[in-house]
């Protein structure tokens, strides 16, 4: 079942924010084990919208808190970029990047440095202008009392987002065999095929919203953003200032999908 008021909070951010489909999927199974995928009211107080600088872990009533992905809001990623944001801290269970590893956001691809643990007495004004506060005080309100351990995070450069190349390029003939048996296997786990259709209505009507688009197949808006994501992974589709449309690479696979249904008719 989606999601609906509170409880859609950490699934409506790892979906807004573009993260990889597999944490997304990660988290629509730790939600549904725990509870919060229910329909039933067991939220959380500390359900809701991120903080300024991305939500740490937030704990379940069930006693088991769920590791939410390291988000950035907007203007704070647009500081990360311009080089006048370089430190994050965060409270976290366990940390959900590592060390030489790298993030992606709606900027592009974002390269992790050092990962430590420090006490707070550690935490230097220079640190939090670093990570864009004015004052330690400032940064520790921020972070509030939220349970977990605290990390610094070094933040460093951010590159193309490796999607944007992808979806200007016409896949090979192996690429797109490739291609389509994914689909084939996302239709195959589905409750019913929804890729050609998903594909077929984004090339008719692009840049419409996401909730008119999921309203026309009968599903949630929720739902069909994440599939519209998985689409996205593969290249297929180009999100815009409202709704998508389809990549050349779309269109090509669009064609071939298209191209096989005819033949099975």
């Amino acid at each position: 079942m989606v999601p609906q008021g509170p409880q859609a909070s950490v699934l409506e951010d790892a979906i807004e924010y573009e993260l990889p489909f597999g944490t997304i999927g990660s988290l629509v199974g730790r939600l549904f084990v725990q509870g919060r995928l229910s329909g039933h009211s067991n939220t959380h107080p500390c359900d809701g919208p991120p903080a300024p600088c991305g939500p740490p872990d937030a704990p379940t009533n069930r006693g088991t808190p769920i590791h939410r992905p390291m988000l950035f809001r907007q203007a704070t990623l647009e500081r990360i970029r311009d080089g006048a944001v370089t430190l994050a801290f965060r409270r976290w269970q366990r940390p959900t990047v590592r060390a030489g590893g790298t993030l992606l956001t709606a900027i592009g691809q974002l390269t992790i440095g050092q990962v430590d643990l420090v006490d707070v007495d550690e935490i230097t004004l220079a640190q939090a202008r670093k990570a864009g506060y004015t004052s330690v005080d400032e940064l520790l309100a921020d972070l509030g009392e939220r349970p977990g351990q605290l990390y610094r995070i070094e933040l460093g450069a951010v590159a193309a987002d490796p999607r944007l190349a992808l979806r200007e390029q016409a896949p090979s003939p192996s690429e797109a065999k490739a291609i389509l048996d994914k689909l084939e296997r996302m239709d195959g786990h589905a409750p019913q095929p929804w890729t050609l259709a998903t594909l077929e209505l984004l090339e008719a009507r692009p840049g419409v919203r996401a909730g008119d688009l999921a309203a026309h197949l009968g599903m949630e808006r929720l739902s069909f953003k994440a599939n519209v994501r998985k689409l996205k992974a593969l290249g297929l589709t180009i999100s815009l200032e409202t709704g998508y449309e389809l990549a050349p690479r779309g269109r090509v696979i669009l064609q071939d999908l298209q191209g096989g249904r005819r033949r099975r008719c």
